[in-house]
């Protein structure tokens, strides 16, 4: 597998840790602290994720989030899962933006569906307008896509897993 970010090429890029820049360095220190301080070996795993999982963060139960919900005076509405999912769907067909929390938050730079904020992509209007009425940056900065793992080949060009998004694969020509 040979990937393409920008104009570099890498060929099988193994395993990247997920927080490698700032919010890595506690985890940096760890590791010199194991291999260096107390002399424990390295265990090398190429492309296999170790960590298995950034939910490394802290989660918050339904009591905790209606609690909150009330002291800041919002409108909520508790609905079940299905229902859930079904309204959700909705307002993104209706070209809403949904913020969403789900389990524990991740440990690095990416939400990667715990703590996200979702909109519909076929809008042309979206991507401009999350950044520049929610995260407050420039219009043209790129957002990345949330497609099933069995569809990841019908829209980009591999076949493989990404689960920290990391790298830029091509998006398939006819897409």
């Amino acid at each position: 597998m040979v990937w393409r970010r920008g104009w570099h090429q890498i060929a099988n890029p193994g395993w990247i840790q997920p927080a490698a820049g700032d919010a890595g360095e506690a985890l940096g220190v760890a590791q010199m602290i194991w291999h260096h301080h107390l002399k424990l070996p390295r265990q090398v795993n190429g492309c296999k994720d170790s960590m298995k999982g950034a939910y490394l963060g802290p989660a918050f139960s339904e009591k905790e989030v209606e609690t909150r919900l009330k002291q800041l005076g919002a409108v909520y509405q508790r609905l079940d899962r299905e229902p859930l999912l079904k309204r959700t769907a909705e307002l993104l067909g209706q070209e809403k933006i949904i913020g969403w929390m789900d389990g524990r938050m991740e440990f690095g730079p990416r939400a990667l569906g715990a703590r996200s904020i979702l909109g519909d992509p076929r809008s042309p209007r979206m991507q401009a307008q999350m950044n520049i009425k929610i995260k407050f940056r420039e219009g043209f900065r790129p957002f990345a896509p949330s497609v099933l793992r069995e569809r990841v080949s019908d829209y980009f060009e591999m076949d493989c897993d990404l689960p920290y998004m990391l790298l830029v694969a091509p998006v398939k020509k006819e897409r």
